[in-house]
């Protein structure tokens, strides 16, 4: 299972490794960067898609790292489908979002997250 280390501005480390991205981890420990084409660092908007693919992986719960300035959110869409689904959402900066995830792996919760490092 992947467990996060640390956190700064613009690079996350998951186990040992760095990384210059946004990420997604998946329910069984996958990680994926959360990226597209035009947007190195992802969007400061959760999409409805990102988590039903965690959902679809098995997440009862799905932690968010909205970085520290909380600019980074979750679309109308994402919010309804978690409602509608039951997900729970930990929507917290990504400082503390790493150490509830790592928290709640411990515990042998079926999680997944999305952190994102800038902002």
């Amino acid at each position: 299972m992947a467990r996060f280390d640390s956190i700064e501005w613009g690079t996350i480390t998951v186990d040992g490794k760095e990384y210059d991205y946004d990420v997604i981890v998946t329910p069984k420990g996958k990680l994926k960067p959360r990226t597209n084409e035009r947007d190195k660092f992802g969007s400061h908007s959760f999409s409805k898609e990102e988590l039903e693919k965690l959902y679809k992986d098995g997440a009862k719960i799905i932690v968010i790292g909205t970085r520290t300035s909380d600019l980074a959110s979750l679309s109308t869409e994402a919010e309804s489908f978690a409602k509608q689904k039951e997900i729970k959402l930990v929507k917290l900066s990504s400082y503390e979002a790493i150490k509830r995830y790592n928290k709640l792996v411990d515990e042998g919760e079926s999680v997944g997250a999305i952190i994102h490092i800038t902002c």
